[in-house]
């Protein structure tokens, strides 16, 4: 498991930092992931692994570098308006 801290921002979005990076993800994506409350504004979560990869992919990288599952490397979108589907 993997234990990651959220804080939400003034916009309704989540700051969440996975180690030494910080990601920003939209609320019904990091609900998704995480099963928290709508009405969660500070915190800590465990994820699984896999969680915490999909949950980067479907961010934006606002911290350097990039969190690394099983030795891969994992990175946001950047913001290059990337779909997220099923949501």
């Amino acid at each position: 498991m993997v234990t990651i801290k959220y804080v939400r921002t003034v916009v309704g979005w989540f700051n969440v930092t996975v180690g030494n990076n910080r990601y920003n993800v939209a609320p019904e994506v990091f609900r998704k992931f995480t099963g928290v409350s709508s009405n969660a504004t500070l915190g800590v979560a465990e994820l699984n692994a896999a969680d915490v990869d999909a949950l980067i992919k479907h961010s934006i990288a606002i911290g350097v570098g990039a969190w690394r599952a099983n030795g891969e490397e994992v990175g946001g979108n950047q913001g290059n308006g990337e779909e997220i589907g099923g949501l």
